[in-house]
């Protein structure tokens, strides 16, 4: 019988000087980044109520990312703004996109050599 055997890594990002380990596979990264701009999109500038629980929305995506208190840490426990957050998910989702179409394309240079 054939054996095989898969190594998972855990990807690794550092953010503000945070090494954060990816606590959620790449696709999902880009599906909540996605997910966010589109909710966030259509907030009104005096939709106060919208303004907050799409911020606490962020927060929830990039903690799941990243782990529990992750906004926390890369704010330095400053407020962050639903600009800021989504800057910060949104950046987070880029880097994660970038860095699998690199894994792709190492691991497509190793196929074809």
């Amino acid at each position: 019988m054939k054996k095989l055997t898969f190594n998972f890594d855990t990807p690794q990002i550092d953010v503000n000087g945070h090494i954060f380990e990816l606590k959620v596979s790449d696709i999902d990264v880009v599906e909540m980044a996605l997910k966010a701009s589109f909710e966030f999109k259509n907030i009104k500038s005096d939709d106060v109520d919208a303004i907050i629980s799409a911020v606490r929305k962020c927060e929830q995506y990039i903690d799941t990312m990243l782990g529990e208190g992750a906004l926390k840490k890369i704010s330095g426990g400053k407020p962050v703004s639903l600009i800021k957050a989504v800057d910060v998910m949104t950046a987070i989702a880029r880097e994660t996109a970038i860095a699998y179409n690199e894994r792709i394309n190492d691991e497509y240079d190793i196929l074809t050599k």
